[in-house]
């Protein structure tokens, strides 16, 4: 299975303008490239380190002045090996990546296990961010028991008016909130009148590939 690396722009929805970039892996799957979930891999360790190497060897990212948003998955989180390799490329990448680095926790990730890692991860200077808030295993306790700097909201659960209190807490703790998946003008709308200015999604920008010059392909052995 080979890896290649993709970027989104997480934008401000009253200028329009970028605010950080996620970083995302996509895999071959016959004449085109997918997300690893939509393919139901179990390959997420070697998923987050493929990442990791990619961008080590990545010398024209888009946005060197923002911060780059990296996913962590739950599985390299519960491998001591795994999670300490991650580490040591993540301190890598924060020393030369001065505009910040933010981690994306899985929303798959037991709280015992998160506890477990703060610490380490907290030596990582980085932005802690939870993803997919209201999906897996997250919930309002979930997000209260760690010092969150940003907390990720799908459209589709805003749009039904679910996670009023995570968004209340969100507000109180002056953690940031940003819509993900916002795909058209109504999404857009409804996430500004809940008081969420940072927006990601396919109404902005659809992930675009790494030029090959940065990463043509990185394997991950299976």
């Amino acid at each position: 299975m080979n890896v290649r690396l993709a970027v989104q722009p997480i934008v401000s929805a009253s200028t329009g303008n970028p605010l950080a970039y996620e970083v995302l892996a996509r895999v071959q799957n016959k004449d085109r490239l997918c997300s690893p979930a939509s393919l139901g891999e179990k390959h997420w360790v070697h998923i987050d380190r493929a990442v990791m190497q990619g961008l080590a060897v990545c010398h024209d990212c888009p946005g060197a002045s923002l911060p780059l948003y990296l996913n962590l998955s739950a599985d390299t989180l519960a491998c001591d090996d795994a999670f300490a390799a991650w580490c040591c490329d993540a301190a890598s990448l924060c020393r030369l990546h001065l505009a910040g680095v933010g981690i994306e926790i899985s929303e798959e990730t037991p709280g015992d296990v998160l506890e477990r890692r703060w610490s380490t991860l907290a030596t990582l200077n980085a932005c802690m961010i939870l993803d997919d808030y209201g999906t897996g295993l997250t919930c309002l306790n979930h997000l209260q028991a760690f010092p969150w700097d940003v907390c990720k909201f799908e459209a589709t659960r805003l749009m039904e008016g679910l996670d009023e209190d995570a968004i209340n807490y969100c507000r109180e703790q002056r953690i940031v909130m940003i819509a993900e998946k916002v795909e058209c003008p109504a999404h857009q709308s409804v996430m500004c009148d809940r008081g969420i200015d940072t927006h990601q999604g396919y109404f902005y920008a659809r992930p675009s590939l790494l030029a090959s010059s940065c990463l043509e392909t990185h394997q991950v052995i299976q």
